[in-house]
């Protein structure tokens, strides 16, 4: 899993950069992670780890349907609703993860300010609520990093 993930990400920088259209390959690599955590099975910290890279596969579906949403590309990557819809899936895996950890705080920080992007992006009325849940995971963070 962990591999084909650091390819879609791979293949997404390579096309962020300029260097060549990879979405493609990316969108694939990210669709692999997915399978294999869906087949997976896995119990414990296997499964908390297989939640953590199906969370960012799905992440990286939601950018690049979010980078895509302007362009030609839009229609083959789902433009800005899919991205702000994979975003909440990548936040749900996250949430199904069962120790809170700041590493793990972090990262949804990280996914609900790419949501409001896209909710922003399209003038959605979702971009209260997400404002709201980035001041409650702030909150949750500043709170675990107090008690270590």
């Amino acid at each position: 899993m962990q591999a084909h993930l650091g390819l879609g990400l791979a293949y997404q920088c390579l096309t962020i950069a300029k260097l060549g259209d990879h979405w493609a390959d990316a969108d694939a690599e990210f669709r692999e992670v997915l399978r294999l955590h869906a087949t997976g099975g896995l119990a414990g910290g296997e499964a908390r780890h297989s939640l953590r890279l199906a969370a960012e596969a799905k992440a990286g579906q939601a950018l690049t349907a979010y980078l895509t949403a302007g362009q030609s590309d839009a229609a083959r990557y789902g433009g800005y609703q899919t991205a702000a819809a994979a975003y909440e899936e990548a936040l749900a895996l996250l949430d199904r993860i069962d120790v809170v950890r700041p590493r793990n705080l972090e990262r949804e920080l990280i996914y609900l300010r790419n949501l409001r992007s896209v909710y922003q992006a399209m003038d959605a009325p979702e971009l209260t609520d997400v404002d709201a849940r980035i001041s409650a995971t702030s909150s949750t963070l500043a709170s675990v990093a107090k008690r270590r």
